[in-house]
This record gives C-alpha cells, sequence and structure tokens, in this order.
C-alpha cells in the first residue's frame, strides 16, 4: 500500500471551526489522511485540507467514493443547520467542483475520475 493524494479541498478560512472540524472528522471516518494547509485564492485566507489515502493498486476509486460519501453527509449536516456550504474540490487532471452547487452525483463522479 502506498499513500496517494486523492484530492484538496479548499475551504474559506471564514467558516466556523466547528464545521471544518466536522469535515475532518468525516474524511477520517472513511480512512482518509488530512493534511491541513492555508493558502491565498481570491484574495483571501482559505484552508486546504490535503487528502491523502493509504491504498493498494487500483483500490483508489473505491476509496474516493467513501470519502465522496463522507462529503455529501457533511454537506447534508451543515445545510440541515441553514448554513451555506462552501468550499471546492480540486484535483489533478480534474475540473474544480463547487461543494455549495454540485450534485451529490457529480461528487461521486468527480472522484470516480482517472
Amino acid at each position: 500500500m502506498s499513500e496517494q493524494l486523492l484530492c484538496k479541498i479548499v475551504v474559506p478560512s471564514s467558516l466556523p471551526s466547528a464545521v471544518v472540524e466536522q469535515l475532518r472528522s468525516s474524511i477520517r471516518l472513511a480512512n482518509g489522511t488530512i493534511q491541513e494547509t492555508s493558502e491565498r485564492a481570491f484574495g483571501a485566507d482559505d484552508i486546504a485540507l490535503l487528502v491523502t489515502i493509504a491504498v493498494g493498486v487500483g483500490q483508489l476509486a473505491e476509496y474516493g467514493v467513501k470519502v465522496a460519501q463522507s462529503i455529501i453527509n457533511w454537506r447534508k449536516s451543515v445545510k440541515v443547520k441553514n448554513r451555506q456550504v462552501q468550499g471546492q474540490l480540486e484535483g489533478t487532471e480534474r475540473p474544480p467542483l463547487d461543494l455549495e452547487t454540485a450534485t451529490d452525483e457529480e461528487i461521486i463522479a468527480w472522484f470516480r475520475q482517472r
């Protein structure tokens, strides 16, 4: 097994820390490892969560779907609290995906692209 970068999730630093922590916890439950960095984007400090996963050959898509489901569950819990889901999925060779406007199916499809 090797550690592979699955995606980067960029969220605004203005999101409440409890909401960001809930996202981190959700991804950890899907066996993802998170490394956090700050980056400048659109003139604001954003938080970038680098999601990696230890997988064997051919398992990345399978674990990607698990992480996708954890992101979908996180979005639902944020929306239940009448909060706006702010964030974006980024990955190599894939277009960014806005977590506010994407459907659940689009999030799963984004992770299946390889």
